[in-house]
């Protein structure tokens, strides 16, 4: 309800002519929008954007990219990391705005920059892009020299190393970072640097040094009397150290402190973070149960969430504590959906991959297009200017032809050098541009032969499935087994059996379509009598495989596969292998 309530004000602000000055309007955006004001972080998100409408009818350019920086933290907040295009747009207004400002707001614009270039740098270190990472960090430097400047560049810097998991480098900045963040009497910031150091001691298993630092950020939260996520932090990452260092009762009331603080404030995303960890510790406590309930809340805010790697991670945990409670078939249960989520990720993360490439390669035929019509109207210019220049050859030799003839034939000449310089270019051009389509199709040659190659992975997995399930039935058919092995064996012989060896062969075909083409219907176009298994095994062959390995991939004996290679042989009327391997190159 008071949600509501401040919503429905801050739209009359955003609709309605001002009833009080404006400052006292923007000072209530800063202030509703700040995290101690408004910890819910989907609330505080409502509220920044209700801001940026109202900067936007004041045509207030400062404060409209200010809330901008703050929409971005908060949807970090939120985990929504798809913010390639936001955080140019925000950097290239801030940097078109500092180039307009009047001086005596130029360090206000400046704060803004440095904001906006260390959001784009997190951006940039999300998606595993470095090198941007660092161009900005370089630029960052050689504009600033102030300490906030400094702490963000060796905050960002530190990311950055942890992320590549150089963890010494990562702590060194960190370290500086802190250093600079208390010269400049930021404290917000000196608490993040600090947790950053107690994470990396975390990760390089100096557990106390960890909780040092974990302390230090707690006391930081008490001390600033802080209310929302930064509290809560400070919570879980004491539970963290004392976790770590195997006190387990003292890391559970930090994890309980946390979560309620976290439930009370609606901080779902942290919520569900610290119940995971509150299960794990539990779990390292040996309370399964407790452990257990907590993990399946963690769960469903995950799947809801679509956080696909704490998903499985949850179901990970799960399928362990299952199998400390001896429920081996539970515990199956959540391996596989484990399995199929991480297979599922794994495919969409394919996916994204060729979509991206398809679009670079879509974009430089746009690129080649355009330049294709630039060289035409220059061509079209080139005409119009030779016709001009007849015209008024042909009008000036009523004056003085012996000159002006001179004058033509110098010109015309310059004319045909230019000409060729511009088809010289144009071929080069051409050249250039079908080198990198051919150097772009070959990129997603290569990836569509990745796939293909875990498409053999699959076919050799469900081989080895029907091994399993032959040795189920020899070992169904002894008659030596007891009540629970004979349920257990029962179950595993249903899981086998949803391994189909025919889907395995779908996907197969499909993916060795993605790169060869209609490689199985030009083959029964051209060798009708074929069967449909001597049409996988030359599928097979065609990869280059040899006898041996397709034997392996197909559970076949090497006899068996030799004879139905002698059989295609015959149907294709050719007598030794080279003939055969040409054949089907020529398909």
């Amino acid at each position: 309800m008071k949600r509501h309530i401040i919503l429905s004000v801050l739209s009359l602000l955003c609709l309605l002519p001002p009833v009080f000055p404006a400052s006292d309007s923007l000072s209530l955006f800063v202030s509703l929008s700040e995290e101690e004001q408004t910890p819910d972080p989907e609330e505080r998100l409502a509220i920044i954007r209700q801001a940026m409408a109202y900067c936007q009818a004041q045509k207030d350019a400062y404060h409209e990219i200010f809330f901008k920086n703050r929409e971005i933290t908060s949807l970090f907040s939120l985990a929504i990391y798809d913010l390639d295009d936001p955080t140019n747009e925000i950097l290239l207004q801030t940097e078109e705005g500092l180039a307009r400002c009047p001086a005596t707001e130029k360090e206000d614009w400046e704060r803004l920059h440095i904001d906006a270039l260390a959001n784009r740098c997190i951006y940039s270190i999300m998606a595993n892009d470095y090198t941007h990472c660092s161009e900005l960090l370089r630029k960052m430097n050689t504009l600033y020299t102030d300490p906030y400047a400094q702490g963000k560049q060796h905050l960002c810097r530190g990311i950055m190393a942890a992320h590549k998991n150089a963890y010494q480098e990562a702590f060194s900045h960190f370290q500086q970072s802190a250093a600079f963040f208390g010269e400049a009497g930021d404290t917000e910031n000196v608490f993040k640097a600090t947790a950053n150091m107690g994470l990396v001691m975390l990760s390089t298993q100096k557990y106390q040094d960890a909780l040092s630092y974990f302390n230090r950020c707690h006391q930081i939260a008490i001390e600033q009397a802080w209310q929302g996520e930064k509290l809560v932090l400070s919570y879980h990452y004491m539970a963290q150290g004392y976790s770590a260092l195997e006190q387990h009762e003292i890391a559970d009331r930090f994890y309980i402190e946390a979560i309620r603080l976290a439930r009370e404030q609606n901080l779902k995303r942290i919520l569900c973070f610290s119940q995971f960890s509150y299960a794990a510790d539990l779990f390292q406590a040996r309370k399964y149960r407790e452990a257990e309930k907590e993990a399946t809340t963690a769960l469903q805010y995950f799947e809801e969430n679509e956080l696909t790697q704490m998903e499985a991670e949850s179901l990970r945990l799960l399928a362990e504590i299952a199998k400390e409670q001896d429920n081996d078939k539970l515990a199956f249960v959540y391996l596989d959906r484990y399995i199929a989520l991480i297979r599922d990720f794994w495919q969409e993360e394919q996916a994204k991959n060729f979509k991206k490439m398809e679009s670079s390669l879509e974009d430089y035929r746009l690129q080649q297009k355009m330049q294709e019509i630039e060289l035409t109207q220059a061509q079209v210019r080139y005409r119009n200017l030779w016709i001009g220049v007849l015209v008024f050859l042909i009008i000036a030799s009523v004056t003085g032809l012996g000159i002006l003839s001179r004058r033509f034939f110098r010109f015309k000449k310059r004319n045909r050098n230019t000409l060729k310089i511009l088809e010289e270019n144009k071929r080069n051009d051409q050249e250039r541009l079908r080198n990198l389509e051919n150097h772009l199709n070959a990129q997603i040659g290569s990836k569509n032969q990745t796939l293909l190659s875990n498409s053999l992975l699959f076919l050799r997995i469900s081989n080895i499935a029907t091994n399993i399930q032959e040795n189920l039935q020899t070992l169904k058919k002894s008659g030596n087994l007891q009540a629970k092995d004979k349920i257990l064996l029962y179950e595993t012989e249903n899981l086998v059996k949803e391994m189909d060896m025919n889907q395995n062969w779908e996907e197969f075909e499909l993916y060795f379509q993605q790169t060869a083409g209609d490689f199985f219907s030009r083959l029964s176009q051209k060798y009708p009598a074929l069967s449909p298994y001597e049409k996988r095994i030359c599928a097979l062959f065609s990869l280059n495989l040899n006898n041996k390995e397709i034997a392996m991939l197909m559970d076949r004996s090497l006899q068996s596969i030799s004879m139905a290679k002698t059989r295609i042989k015959r149907k294709m009327k050719v007598d030794s292998d080279q003939a055969f391997n040409d054949c089907l190159k020529q398909i």
